[in-house]
């Protein structure tokens, strides 16, 4: 479900929880997988215009 155009792309669900699952399967390094995952997560609270709880 994409939720808003942004300047580099599409931020969607999908995008927060690929990062998500990257950082919980290990399929990155932890720190890059974290970054990503937090980077993405902000850029979705900034689009919905409020803070939402963490997945």
């Amino acid at each position: 479900m994409t939720l808003h155009a942004f300047d580099e792309g599409f931020i969607s669900l999908d995008r927060v929880y690929d990062a998500r699952d990257d950082l919980t399967q290990g399929k990155k390094g932890h720190l890059s997988a974290l970054l990503e995952y937090h980077q993405q997560w902000a850029m979705l609270q900034v689009l919905m215009g409020k803070e939402i709880p963490v997945l």
